[in-house]
């Protein structure tokens, strides 16, 4: 075979592992993946833009037309105070989302201190901060934010403090893990023996390398942050009436779903299982991002 001929066979053979390795891209990419983005989209629009734009109170009265079917005046119809159940999903979307992201960022916080003694403290710090995380697995998930909401009293900062004490003890076990497996790596030898204090080794080399892992778990508690936050609501014991609450407006449709009006609790759990599904596919992607890092 000629040198001419054998550069061509070369790009062929080129040529041909690129296509491979981009129909096997495109193989394993989960269109659900493309759906979970379209959702976080319209989730941005509908927290900055639309609620903006509607001039719709969520806790207006209309008693002149309580349980109106969706139309065109009331997309998803009105609930039994004549409340528009648009103006409510929108504005609810917002509490969801703030208890979701200020409970997981409290959560990362707290497992950031206990998760970093748990795995470079001396070692009988290291036992005291384990067992508090066993402690704290050990209460029944909805417990402790409802004997909390029952001693404060049901608000929007109980239920962030509550939920985001509740995700800290499993988000500590996962920081634990994450910073111990960087621990053993070169990098952190090699930074040891340039006299880096532990402060820093940990809070910078080893975080920024272990950041990965952990914001994969910390999306998921935010999807857990929101369907918590819809069953505390749903209980009385979360954000208070009338403030617009995915759980509370539940709650309210149950009592008149027999009516027929099955709008009024259809949408907003509708709107749960969007969410929950976008962040926990978030989560996969972000996961997989890692197995193939």
């Amino acid at each position: 075979m000629t040198r001419g001929k054998k550069e061509t066979h070369a790009k062929e053979s080129v040529g041909t592992m690129d296509a491979e390795a981009m129909s096997r891209r495109f193989k394993y990419r989960n269109p659900m993946t493309y759906w979970a983005g379209a959702i976080f989209v319209v989730l941005l629009a509908v927290l900055i833009v639309i609620p903006a734009a509607i001039s719709t109170s969520p806790t207006a009265l209309n008693v002149g037309d309580p349980l109106a079917a969706p139309s065109s005046e009331h997309l998803l119809g009105t609930d039994q105070l004549g409340r528009d159940v648009l103006a409510r999903v929108l504005h609810g979307t917002r509490i969801s989302m703030v208890v979701a992201v200020a409970s997981a960022a409290l959560a990362l916080a707290i497992a950031t201190v206990i998760g970093g003694l748990a795995a470079t403290g001396r070692p009988w710090l290291q036992e005291v901060c384990m067992r508090l995380v066993d402690v704290g697995l050990a209460f029944p998930g909805i417990l402790f934010p409802l004997v909390l909401s029952a001693v404060i009293g049901p608000s929007l900062i109980t239920t962030v403090i509550a939920l985001g004490v509740l995700f800290s003890f499993p988000l500590s076990r996962v920081v634990r893990s994450a910073i111990y497996n960087e621990y053993g790596n070169d990098y952190v030898t090699a930074a040891r023996m340039l006299g880096t204090n532990r402060v820093r080794l940990v809070g910078y080399h080893i975080g920024i390398n272990a950041m990965l892992p952990v914001l994969v778990y910390t999306t998921l508690v935010m999807a857990s942050a929101i369907l918590a936050e819809a069953a505390l609501s749903f209980l009385g014991a979360g954000v208070p009436p009338p403030a617009p609450s995915w759980g509370n407006m539940i709650r309210d449709g149950l009592t008149i779903v027999h009516a027929g009006a099955w709008w009024v609790s259809f949408f907003p759990g509708l709107a749960i299982v969007c969410t929950v599904f976008a962040l926990n596919r978030f989560s996969e992607a972000l996961g997989r991002r890692l197995r193939t890092r």
